[in-house]
């Protein structure tokens, strides 16, 4: 038969209106549906529990399609027992079901499964089942109620919910661990099959599916809800996977409250298991690796899925014991998101991005240092990184793109592509700030200071000499202008190195000793000439072109040179209107200007410290 025909030869025996969340199995068909899929045991009593066993029977504990159970007193130990017996509408079958039953659970002997007293049959030759009385309440009750007072029962399991379910989880995986030891799997594996005990005991209950490890399936059996793929396809070899199946989407339904497989019908069901195409609907907050761990069970290869049940169980102590590191790599993910939600906006708010970053990747840091393997802290601080690096990039900000991408690639290795945008930044960041080093007056400074500071002695020196009888003739005054140029020049070169630091520099030095030349050429035009100017006029030109000089040297450094730029020309115009006041006039306004230049820029010397 087809897998198709297979499951509508299934519904055709169950009937339309079966219950799709119930228990099926080869024996609940109907009676000529055939043979049964599953192993009988002997059906060979041990004894009779009749008048002799004295159980005084109680309150009806649960029922389920074919048995019932009864709280019950067992006279003659005097105690309260549990005792499952057949309704009366029971099919034949039944018998030889509870009789297996009873023989699995008398078989397995762990804390996680509730111990078999006795097994016998009642007056009307039905099997009953004595078993240790559990005063409890199912695990799907539990999980679907946070505030369900049996809570309190397994506070001591753990700090939060999730913990306290796993822990839960780990006692039903034992169980189901011991039962693989002893060749047997459950089969039917779901919350409503794990009771908690009065005193935060777990068990592992309902063990009618249960089959010997390597058994071929010759019917569909389970509840569809949970039921592994294989357990839809006859034929096939039922492993310690199927369980693993099982378990991850019993753990599935304890952390979310949902089933794993939604349908409104019982061949809707059937159809996505035997598919294999259930897509578990997991809440936003759920941990990464618990969706990884639950993923992996439920994985529709048997390959896939955990290799056995102490596999899963390691699983899900590693993460409890970095459960920690995960609640804080949760939080820093929240802040992770809200960066990202922030660079999103235009323009991102700078102050908001930085602070919000700086929290998500302390928390990361923090989930990295409790466990240094935390793959979602990991990867959440890679993609926080890369997203800052990229922002910083935008912003220009070179040291602060290298220094974060520095703790990337300490991280998650080499990033080429980052790598060569930050270098790109860098190169244009150097190029600007050699650019704007060029244009700083800073540079040089005080060297300036006292080179210009020389101006004022040629000065001083020229007027000591017209005291001193020195006659101001035209070759005279033609070869102290060709003094200071040479003295200037020479001057210069000897502090080149520490004159002209960048392009500004050398432009206002190189500037400033061809004005000192320009009166050279003017006074060695006049004595080319057969009838020179006198010598008040070419003094007064000189000192002209002088503070014409100065004057555009002030624009480009500091307005505030403006008026000792302009005395010169105040001392040239008197020399003009005065000549007998020439020389004097001159003499002073040569060492006047740049004496009030000096001054003027040592009062404001701390605006020009020398830049680092």
């Amino acid at each position: 038969m087809t897998p198709d025909e297979t499951i509508d030869a299934f519904l055709r025996s169950v009937g339309p209106d079966a219950d799709p969340s119930a228990t099926w199995s080869p024996h609940t068909v109907r009676e000529d549906s055939g043979a049964e899929a599953l192993p009988s045991f002997q059906t060979h009593m041990p004894g009779m529990l009749g008048a002799s066993a004295a159980l005084e029977l109680g309150e009806v504990l649960g029922e389920g399609g074919m048995g019932v159970v009864y709280s019950a007193r067992q006279a003659e130990l005097d105690r309260h027992v549990a005792v499952k017996k057949l309704k009366n509408d029971a099919a034949a079958h039944a018998k030889r079901a509870l009789t297996r039953e009873a023989r699995v659970m008398g078989r397995l002997d762990h804390p996680n499964i509730i111990p078999v007293h006795a097994l016998g049959k009642d007056a009307d030759q039905r099997p009953v089942m004595v078993m240790k009385r559990v005063d409890g309440v199912s695990w799907r009750e539990l999980a679907r109620a946070e505030d369900h007072p049996a809570w309190a029962r397994i506070s001591d399991r753990g700090s939060t919910p999730i913990e306290r379910h796993l822990s839960i989880f780990i006692d039903v995986c034992r169980a189901v661990a011991h039962a693989h030891e002893r060749d047997t799997l459950h089969l039917d594996l779901k919350p409503a099959n794990v009771m908690i005990g009065e005193h935060g005991e777990v068990y592992v209950v309902d063990w009618g599916l249960a089959a010997p490890v390597g058994h071929t399936l010759e019917a569909i059996a389970g509840t569809p809800a949970y039921m592994a793929p294989e357990q839809t396809q006859p034929g096939a070899t039922l492993t310690e996977q199927t369980d693993v199946y099982l378990l991850g989407g019993t753990l599935f339904e304890a952390i979310t409250g949902q089933r794993p497989r939604q349908g409104q019908s019982l061949e809707t069901m059937l159809q996505s298991a035997r598919a294999a195409d259930t897509e578990l609907d997991w809440p936003p907050t759920a941990a990464p690796h618990l969706r990884r761990l639950v993923e992996q069970a439920c994985s529709p290869e048997r390959e896939a899925r955990h290799p056995s049940v102490g596999a899963l169980i390691e699983d899900v102590r590693a993460y409890l014991q970095h459960a920690g590191s995960m609640r804080i790599a949760a939080a820093a993910l929240e802040r992770a998101a809200e960066v990202e939600m922030l660079l999103g906006q235009t323009p991102p708010d700078a102050a908001a991005v930085t602070s919000t970053y700086s929290a998500a990747r302390f928390g990361f840091e923090q989930a990295l240092l409790a466990w240094p393997d935390n793959p979602q802290a990991r990867a959440g601080l890679h993609t926080l990184l890369t997203h800052m690096v990229r922002w910083s990039c935008s912003l220009d900000e070179a040291a602060t793109a290298a220094g974060m991408l520095s703790a990337l690639e300490g991280l998650s290795g080499p990033q080429p592509a980052l790598r060569a945008a930050v270098h790109d930044i860098e190169s244009r960041q150097q190029q600007r700030l050699a650019a704007e080093r060029d244009q700083d007056l800073r540079v040089n400074y005080h060297a300036r200071m006292v080179w210009m500071g020389s101006f004022v002695l040629f000065g001083v020196v020229a007027a000591l000499s017209t005291r001193l009888g020195w006659q101001v003739t035209h070759v005279n005054i033609t070869l102290l202008s060709l003094a200071v140029a040479l003295s200037s020049w020479s001057l210069t070169g000897l502090l080149w190195s520490r004159l002209t630091g960048n392009d500004v520099s050398r432009r206002i030095v190189l500037t400033i000793n061809l004005t000192l030349t320009v009166p050279l050429i003017n006074r060695l035009a006049a004595l080319a000439t057969p009838e020179p100017p006198a010598i008040p006029f070419i003094l007064a030109v000189d000192l002209i072109s002088i503070s014409i000089c100065a004057v555009f040297i002030s624009i480009f450094t500091d307005p505030r040179l403006i008026p000792a730029s302009l005395v010169g020309m105040l001392a040239a115009a008197i020399a003009v209107v005065r000549p007998d006041l020439a020389v004097y006039c001159i003499t002073s306004g040569v060492i006047v200007m740049p004496l009030s230049m000096v001054l003027t820029l040592w009062l404001r010397r701390d605006a020009f410290n020398e830049p680092q």
